[in-house]
């Protein structure tokens, strides 16, 4: 479904990916982790184009994407991402908030807006929530919207980004049950997260970033109980004060 092979992105004179490759099959759950500044987030941008790589190739569904605009469009409504701030219009209600993809990039007409944008309302747990607007809602709520949002175009894929780190600690849970839900139905999914137990719990695969390259890979179990890399283990305790 996603090959990234040899991918390096520098900023300026700062070379923040040193080579990653990395496939995920359809269907899986691939979690990334690692220290802060390792490349997490960059390599995931990466993915969808909204970072331009320096050398390397993106592959989606065994089409390798180049920079025209068109084909990045095309890729970006079959690839959703969720960030770490939710990125909602504040002008627009939350059913406006995620009928605007299929309106205007599916041309979707109003009778499949209103079936698709209830059904995932109440996926996410929000259908009393369809008439508020973002600032009438919590952190954990608006980040459920945006996930709504970005299911709203029917991706082949997700993208996370952090989806937690900006939420206070007692909404965290709520935002988390969705993405179980997602790896329960298939979804292919790549996760960039700093909470050990979801990453553990939710992952067919593990990768560990640090200084810009992949230094282990493996079953979450593996991973978080036999770590080969002394790297991985100083993370890994680090954050979770054993391995």
């Amino acid at each position: 479904m996603i090959n990234m092979k040899d991918i390096h992105k520098s900023f300026g004179h700062l070379e923040v990916l040193k080579g990653v490759s990395l496939q995920v099959g359809k269907g899986e759950v691939v979690v990334i982790i690692g220290p802060s500044g390792s490349g997490k987030s960059t390599f995931l941008r990466c993915i969808n184009k909204l970072e331009r790589v320096n050398k390397g190739e993106v592959w989606i569904d065994g089409v390798l994407l180049g920079d025209h605009k068109h084909q990045v469009r095309q890729m970006r409504q079959e690839i959703g991402m969720v960030f770490q701030s939710f990125n909602l219009f504040p002008h627009l209600s939350v059913f406006d908030n995620i009928a605007l993809g299929p309106r205007l990039a599916l041309g979707m007409p109003a009778d499949k807006v209103e079936e698709t944008v209830s059904s995932l309302l109440a996926k996410v747990g929000l259908s009393d929530k369809r008439d508020a607007y973002p600032g009438q809602l919590s952190g954990g709520q608006q980040q459920r919207i945006a996930i709504a949002r970005s299911l709203a175009m029917h991706p082949k894929a997700m993208l996370f980004d952090e989806p937690t780190s900006a939420l206070d600690p007692e909404l965290i849970g709520e935002v988390l049950a969705v993405i179980k839900t997602l790896a329960t139905e298939g979804m292919t999914m790549v996760i960039v997260t700093h909470e050990m137990n979801f990453a553990r719990e939710i992952s067919d695969r593990v990768v560990v970033m640090a200084d810009g390259r992949i230094i282990e890979e493996g079953p979450p179990d593996l991973i978080f109980t036999a770590p080969k890399e002394a790297r991985t283990k100083a993370f890994l305790r680090s954050v979770i004060d054993k391995v």
